[in-house]
């Protein structure tokens, strides 16, 4: 009894009063946990569509660096073969001008 607090008996916590703490408690960290979750779900979604976002942007970079590829390779095989037709042209010319018989 010596060991009471000052207040008396009325100031001690009882079981019903531990349970209501304990009941609070849980409401608590469960209100907490929730928006938590909320939080979580939400950043990853934003992340998902930043990610999503990025890679699109890769592939349209990508396909337009291989458009100008193949236009820079179509432009010299054109280059390429326009220069063989012209040479067999010059040599079919010279082959078929030189005099006959000489």
């Amino acid at each position: 009894m010596q060991q009471l607090p000052p207040g008396g008996w009325d100031t001690m916590a009882t079981k019903d009063d531990l349970q209501v703490l304990g009941a609070t408690l849980a409401a608590t960290f469960t209100a907490a946990l929730a928006e938590f979750r909320v939080e979580v779900t939400t950043a990853f979604a934003d992340l998902r569509v930043e990610v999503t976002d990025a890679v699109a942007d890769i592939k349209v970079a990508h396909a337009e660096s291989r458009a100008e590829l193949v236009k820079s390779q179509a432009r010299h095989l054109y280059i390429t073969v326009s220069t063989i037709v012209l040479a067999t042209i010059f040599i079919w010319i010279a082959l078929l001008t030189v005099p006959a018989g000489g």
